[in-house]
């Protein structure tokens, strides 16, 4: 029976909780009369007045406390840095490839930031558009310089994009969050795929 009420804790309680303390100091006064109950009543009510106090200071803080965790960055989110060692040696493939990174770390921002949909959806938009055109780029420019690993490359594109196309409808269905989405693109898309796996076809491209 008593699991039932384990982690109750009902509201007015701790609103009334304060002036239970002074009206029971009060009662105890009034109603025994005598030199314990003065003191055990003086007790209940200093010990109203200080849970009355502190409840007071507390919620005095809490619109600084709200505001300044609502600035902070989400832990879970970080920003993508370009590199150096990550450029191929063909300048298309390379000015492309950084501007994913800064379009990623925008997307980043305007989820950590709290910023609304419309605008957030707007950058998602516009990074997808980006990598779909970043692609198509790639594909030319490896069937000119490394034809023998275009295909496969168009392959891993192809699936690459299927499946941010999906996460991206469905984020705008709200099937999913928006972290979901630049959890893939940060990780799948540009970590595994612009970094990792771009990498391989480097050495065709310098020669």
């Amino acid at each position: 029976m008593l699991s039932l009420f384990r982690g109750y804790k009902p509201d007015w309680l701790y609103e009334l909780l304060p002036y239970l303390y002074v009206a029971a100091g009060i009662l105890t006064i009034l109603i025994l009369w005598n030199a314990m109950a003065i003191f055990s009543g003086c007790m209940l009510i200093i010990a109203g007045m200080i849970v009355w106090t502190m409840r007071k200071n507390y919620r005095k803080t809490l619109p600084s406390e709200k505001k300044a965790n609502e600035s902070k960055t989400d832990p879970g989110m970080v920003n993508i840095t370009w590199r150096q060692s990550f450029s191929s040696g063909n300048k298309r493939i390379d000015d492309q490839h950084r501007s994913l990174f800064t379009e990623a770390n925008e997307l980043i921002d305007a989820i950590t930031n709290h910023q609304p949909n419309a605008v957030i959806n707007q950058t998602m938009r516009e990074l997808i558009r980006d990598i779909q055109t970043h692609f198509r780029t790639e594909e030319e420019i490896l069937e000119k310089l490394a034809p023998e690993i275009v295909e496969s490359h168009k392959a891993m594109h192809a699936k690459l994009l299927e499946e941010t196309l999906a996460l991206a409808d469905r984020v705008l269905r709200k099937n999913a969050s928006p972290r979901e989405l630049i959890g893939f693109l940060v990780f799948d898309v540009i970590t595994n795929h612009l970094v990792r796996e771009d990498s391989r076809f480097f050495p065709a491209i310098k020669r």
